[in-house]
């Protein structure tokens, strides 16, 4: 991979941030789903961790360790099969009191984001 090709990766991660907030806030419980990512999540570290250092060596520090906060996103990331079956295995989610908090805490982050796009 190029510096190139992974600034463009890095350059799609960003976006992506967006919705990264709410997948952790529907799935916090079972893991988000890897098909949901723009890319592998060992493509995702790899690219990331490039980009980082060549902050990092320009001497950019803050970026390079906002870079590698985000890095640890991927830890949320699962097999889409595992997820599935955490879903479906789950009893926090069978209760009304957790379901509710939930959902509020979904329309609040789709609040939050639509306020920052206006």
């Amino acid at each position: 991979m190029t510096l190139n090709e992974e600034n463009k990766i890095f350059k799609e991660w960003k976006e992506y941030q967006e919705i990264n907030d709410k997948l952790m806030k529907f799935f916090m419980f079972s893991g988000i789903p890897e098909s949901f990512l723009p890319y592998p999540k060992e493509t995702l570290e790899e690219a990331l961790n490039i980009v980082a250092k060549a902050h990092f060596d320009a001497g950019d520090y803050k970026t390079s360790e906002t870079i590698k906060t985000t890095i640890s996103f991927l830890i949320f990331y699962k097999k889409d099969e595992e997820v599935f079956d955490n879903i479906t295995n789950s009893t926090t989610l069978k209760d009304p009191k957790i379901k509710e908090a939930l959902l509020n805490n979904l329309k609040k982050a789709r609040d939050s984001w639509a306020k920052t796009k206006r």
